[in-house]
């Protein structure tokens, strides 16, 4: 479930961290397999993942350890100057930062860029964009790859005289279509 998730077309990098704190506690039985997971989100999470995570409005780092916070925060030192005093302001809940804008109610019906954009006009565009490069970078190549896939469909040895134009229009209506149809489908993951 957690590679399901993880390989979504839509899994950010804030939300891989977790997923892979939460398949380490899943695991909290079997020593061998959190090592290993242990191991593997040391390989595999950097600091961009970790900074993500922390400027997450629904998440707020609130998996990481203090190491992981020290180590988001020096990467934004070094990547984001600009980015840091506004994280303190965000992590204390202070202007304009109040704590309404963090319920469930807000958090949840806008994504976490929009979330960040939604204060546009009392924090500076420099802020914002870092916070947008964060929040939207995917997590797995796996949509692009699908969307290869089903190029190598609709451009077919069959439709070979397409042009690229049009192929894409093809292609963006087949993976419209099948993400409408698999909406259609409601999958429990508690059968699984």
């Amino acid at each position: 479930m957690a590679l399901d998730k993880v390989q979504s077309d839509k899994c950010t990098i804030a939300e891989v961290v977790n997923i892979w704190k939460e398949l380490i506690t899943t695991l909290c039985n079997d020593r061998d397999a959190v090592t290993a997971a242990k191991k593997r989100f040391d390989q595999v999470i950097t600091q961009a993942h970790l900074l993500a995570n922390l400027i997450h409005p629904s998440l707020q780092g609130k998996l990481l350890s203090a190491e992981e916070v020290n180590n988001a925060m020096d990467y934004a030192n070094e990547k984001f100057p600009s980015l840091v005093p506004v994280i303190m302001k965000f992590q204390a809940k202070s202007s304009p930062f109040h704590a309404f804008k963090f319920s469930d109610s807000v958090t949840k019906c806008m994504s976490a860029v929009e979330w960040w954009r939604s204060h546009s006009n009392v924090l500076d565009s420099d802020v914002i964009s870092a916070a947008q490069q964060l929040l939207s970078a995917v997590a797995s190549s796996s949509g692009v790859e699908r969307v290869f896939s089903s190029y190598g469909i609709v451009h077919s040895k069959l439709r070979n005289r397409l042009g690229t134009e049009k192929a894409a229009k093809l292609v963006f209506l087949f993976k419209t279509m099948n993400a409408h149809k698999m909406d259609v489908f409601d999958f429990d993951d508690t059968n699984e």
